[in-house]
């Protein structure tokens, strides 16, 4: 039956091409290497496990890569800006970025084996994200926010974090102190690169700017410094 479902969506699916004209996608046999259409966040991917096939927002074409097979996507910023995962047919993965004409290039970088990090500006809004990167999978670290900053790397893995409120609005929690006047809430993350595991800092921290600097002291602790130069310092067993 989940192979007969497969054959009737891959039949049903119809896309858009950059053009503009539409034209019906061809069944593909679906068996166990093959599900037909893959959903990926916002995006589709079509049809699965196959060279050349093509990442899809709303039934329209965004990417396809010749003689690679997408494998998975992110999106990093509006109208279907995204970051792909891709085998080639030596088995080797790509990662790469799909933009929209007239876009700055990203900037990418691999701060520990296994991950990408990629700053971009779209529409006048900056994007930074931190990625874990598999033989099978791409995936955010953080994806409810479109900011992953600070990346500290140290002995224990990578510290960074993301600003969770603006200045004057941070909310407070019962339990939480209360936040400087005019202050930033930044949320505290830790990546332990060999588990995939990022774990996060209980409370929030509060800037008079949307920043952090942070430091490893050791294996097991690390440090915070404020824009007013006031220190913390806290032990990974703080971050769940």
């Amino acid at each position: 039956m989940r192979c007969a479902g497969a054959l009737a969506l891959a039949a049903a699916f119809w896309i858009a091409s950059p053009g503009g004209s539409l034209q019906a996608a061809e069944p593909v046999q679906a068996g166990a290497t093959h599900r037909g259409i893959v959903s990926a966040g916002p995006f589709q991917i079509f049809p699965e496990n196959r060279f050349s096939n093509g990442v899809y927002l709303d039934g329209t074409l965004l990417v396809s890569v010749p003689g690679q097979t997408l494998l998975g996507a992110v999106q990093i910023g509006p109208r279907g800006r995204l970051v792909y995962l891709a085998r080639g047919a030596d088995g080797k993965r790509v990662v790469g970025v799909h933009t929209l004409p007239g876009d700055a290039p990203p900037r990418i970088s691999e701060p520990a084996k296994g991950y990408t990090y990629v700053v971009a500006g779209f529409d006048g809004q900056g994007y930074k994200k931190f990625l874990r990167v598999t033989d099978t999978a791409i995936t955010d670290l953080l994806p409810g926010s479109r900011t992953a900053d600070g990346l500290t790397a140290g002995p224990k893995g990578i510290l960074f974090f993301h600003v969770a409120s603006t200045a004057g609005a941070a909310p407070v929690k019962p339990g939480e102190p209360a936040p400087l006047a005019e202050a930033y809430g930044i949320r505290l993350h830790w990546l332990d690169p060999e588990k995939g595991v990022v774990r996060h800092l209980g409370r929030p921290l509060y800037n008079t700017l949307p920043t952090l600097k942070l430091a490893w002291l050791d294996e097991g602790q690390i440090q915070i410094t404020l824009s007013d130069g006031k220190s913390e310092t806290f032990s990974v067993t703080d971050f769940k």
